[in-house]
């Protein structure tokens, strides 16, 4: 993942109201504010998706399907795979 790339998903992170957002082996992983109640954080975790998700799609349609899964707490995981759109670059 290039650099840019990750300082962008980085502050769509912080602007979608991560306490804590890391990049790890290519996921995002985010935090938010562990004094929300769970439903608020699912919330703004959906809300992060469809912003990464709407990003990915404006800079190329159907090239990456942004996965979310619940770690623990208010932590989410934020995985880029491949989408129907994807082209290889060889």
């Amino acid at each position: 993942m290039d650099e840019k790339l990750k300082k962008d998903i980085l502050e769509y992170a912080r602007k979608s109201g991560c306490d804590k957002s890391e990049i790890i082996n290519g996921s995002l992983f985010a935090t938010f504010n562990i004094k929300l109640s769970h439903n608020l954080a699912q919330v703004m975790a959906n809300n992060l998706k469809s912003v990464l998700q709407m990003s990915f799609d404006a800079h190329q349609p159907k090239d990456t399907i942004v996965k979310i899964s619940h770690t623990h707490e208010n932590e989410y995981a934020y995985d880029f795979t491949p989408g129907p759109g994807y082209k290889s670059i060889s």
